[in-house]
C-alpha cells in the first residue's frame, strides 16, 4: 500500500504540473496568436498524431502487457518503430500538398512536415515506457513526462513571443514526445541502469507480440483518426476559425482528462494484469475500478463544464465565446470517458484489444453522424455533443461486454455510477441557476471561486442521500488513510 500511495502520489503530482505548464503557456499563447492559428496547427496536429502513435502505442501496450520480457522483445519493437517512423514521416510529406489543397491552407504542405520530425522519438518513448510501467517506477516515469511538458512549454512560449505562432503550437505538443525518452535514459544513468537498447530484428519475438500489437494498431488508429476526423470535417462544414475555436474548448478540457486518464490507465493497467488467469475477477475489479474514479471524475467534470462561462474568458481573454458551449459539452465526454474507459483497461489486460478496437470504431460512426446533422441544423455549437455521444456509446459498448465476465454483477456498480451521475446533475443545476442565471455575484472571478466553494461543499452532502457507499469511496480517495506504524 505505500508502494501505490507513492505511486499515486508521483503521477498526482506529473499531473499537477503538466497541467499548469499547459495550461500557463495556452493562456500566453491565445493572448499572442490569431484564432486561425490555432486552427492551422489543430490541423497539422491532428494528422500527425494518426501516425504518431501507430508508431508507439500498439508496442507500449504489448510490451507492458506480455507475462514475460526479454530484451529481443524490446530490440524488435525498438526496430520496428523506427520504421514506421521513417514510413510515417515519408507518408506525411507526402499527403501534406493533397491536404493543402483540399482545405485552402498553403502552409500545410510545411508545417505536417515540420512536425512529422518529432516523430523520431515515439519509438524509443514506447520501449522507455513500457520499461518503466512493467517495474512498476511510475516516479520516474512522472518525473520525465512532467519535465518534458515544462521545458517544451517554455520554449513554445518563446517561440511565439519570437512571431513563429505555427511552430510554438506545434512545439507545445510535439517536443514532449522528443524529450521524455531522452529524460528517462538520464534517470537511468543517474540510477546506474542500463540506458540504451539498439534496435534489432528478430522475427521470432516480434512474432510473440504480434497479434496484440496489431489489434492494438488498429484501435489506435480509428481512437486517433476520431480528432482528425472531427478536425477536417469542422474545417469543411465551418471553417478554419470554427476548428479554431475547437482547439481552445479541447486545450481547457484535454490535458487534465487525457492526462488522468493516461497516468491512471497505467496505474490500473499494472493492477490488473495480475488477475489475468481470472477474468471474473479482473472485471469485478475493473468495474469497481470504473465507480470509484467515477465519484472523483464526474463532479470534476461536470464542474468544470458548469464554470465553463466564468473560466474561460478569464483564461483566454476576449474572442473566444463559441468555445464555451463546445468546452461544456467536452467536459460532460470527459466525465463518460475517464471513469469508463477503465472497462477496455480491463480487456487490454486480459489481452482483447479487440474489445477497445470495436468501441472507437462504433465512436467514430457516432461522431461523424452527429456532426452531420450539426451541418444540416447549422449549429456548431452543437460540435462538443458529438464526442459525447461518441463517449457515450462506447461506454455501453464496454459495459455490454463486460457483462459476458461478471454477468449479473455489474448491476451494482452500473446503479451506483447512476447515483452520482444524478448527485453530479443536482449539484451542476444548482450552480448554474445561482450563479449564471440569477447571478446573486456579478464580479466573475468571485463568482467562479465561490461557484467552485460551493460545488465542493454541495456534492458530498448529495452523495450522503444518494449513495452512501459512493460518499466513503470519494472521502477515502480524498483523504487516503494512514498507514500505521
Amino acid at each position: 500500500m505505500a508502494h501505490l500511495n507513492k505511486w499515486i502520489g508521483a503521477s498526482a503530482g506529473d499531473v499537477g504540473v503538466r497541467l499548469g505548464a499547459q495550461m500557463i503557456s495556452t493562456i500566453i499563447l491565445a493572448r499572442l496568436l490569431p484564432a486561425d492559428d490555432f486552427g492551422v496547427s489543430l490541423l497539422v496536429l491532428s494528422v500527425v498524431a494518426v501516425l504518431g502513435n501507430l508508431v508507439s502505442l500498439p508496442f507500449e501496450e504489448a510490451l507492458t502487457q506480455r507475462p514475460r520480457l526479454s530484451t529481443p522483445h524490446l530490440e524488435s519493437a525498438l526496430f520496428v518503430s523506427f520504421l514506421l517512423s521513417l514510413v510515417s514521416l515519408f507518408v506525411l510529406w507526402a499527403v501534406s500538398p493533397l491536404l493543402a489543397r483540399l482545405t485552402g491552407i498553403d502552409s500545410l504542405t510545411v508545417w505536417i512536415p515540420v512536425a512529422a520530425l518529432f516523430l523520431a522519438g515515439q519509438g524509443p518513448g514506447a520501449v522507455a515506457r513500457a520499461v518503466l510501467r512493467r517495474h512498476r517506477r511510475f516516479v520516474d516515469l512522472a518525473s520525465s513526462q512532467a519535465l518534458s511538458v515544462v521545458l517544451s512549454s517554455a520554449v513554445a512560449i518563446g517561440l511565439a513571443f519570437g512571431g513563429w505562432g505555427i511552430l510554438a503550437l506545434v512545439v507545445q505538443r510535439m517536443m514532449p514526445i522528443v524529450l521524455f525518452p531522452v529524460l528517462a535514459a538520464c534517470i537511468a544513468r543517474v540510477r546506474g541502469q542500463t540506458v540504451f537498447i539498439w534496435p534489432r530484428w528478430h522475427a521470432q519475438k516480434f512474432g510473440e507480440i504480434l497479434r496484440f500489437s496489431w489489434f492494438y494498431l488498429a484501435d489506435v488508429t480509428v481512437d486517433y483518426a476520431t480528432p482528425a476526423a472531427l478536425t477536417f470535417a469542422v474545417n469543411a462544414y465551418f471553417g478554419t476559425v470554427a476548428v479554431g475555436q475547437i482547439n481552445i474548448a479541447m486545450r481547457m478540457v484535454e490535458p487534465l482528462r487525457s492526462a488522468i486518464a493516461g497516468v491512471g490507465h497505467n496505474l490500473v493497467f499494472s493492477l490488473l494484469t495480475r488477475h489475468q488467469a481470472d477474468p471474473a475477477r479482473l472485471g469485478r475489479e475493473a468495474a469497481s475500478i470504473v465507480v470509484n474514479v467515477s465519484t472523483v471524475a464526474v463532479p470534476a467534470f461536470l464542474g468544470l463544464a458548469a464554470t465553463a462561462p466564468l473560466l474561460l474568458p478569464i483564461l483566454v481573454g476576449p474572442g473566444w465565446d463559441s468555445a464555451v458551449p463546445i468546452s461544456r459539452s467536452l467536459c460532460v465526454a470527459a466525465a463518460i470517458s475517464v471513469p469508463f474507459r477503465y472497462f477496455y483497461s480491463g480487456f487490454s489486460a486480459l489481452g482483447r484489444p479487440e474489445y477497445s478496437l470495436a468501441g472507437s470504431i462504433l465512436g467514430l460512426v457516432v461522431m461523424l453522424v452527429w456532426l452531420h446533422i450539426c451541418a444540416i441544423m447549422g449549429q456548431p455549437s452543437w460540435i462538443g455533443w458529438s464526442i459525447a455521444a461518441s463517449e457515450a456509446v462506447t461506454a455501453l459498448l464496454g459495459g455490454t461486454l463486460l457483462v459476458r465476465y461478471i454477468g449479473a454483477g455489474l448491476a451494482i456498480p452500473l446503479f451506483r455510477i447512476g447515483l452520482i451521475w444524478v448527485g453530479g446533475g443536482l449539484m451542476v443545476a444548482a450552480l448554474d441557476f445561482v450563479f449564471l442565471q440569477a447571478k446573486v455575484i456579478e464580479q466573475r472571478s468571485l463568482a467562479l471561486t465561490a461557484m467552485i466553494i460551493a460545488g465542493i461543499m454541495m456534492y458530498p452532502l448529495l452523495l450522503m442521500v444518494l449513495c452512501r457507499h459512493c460518499l466513503q469511496t470519494l472521502l477515502a480517495t480524498v483523504i487516503p488513510r494512514r498507514e500505521g506504524p
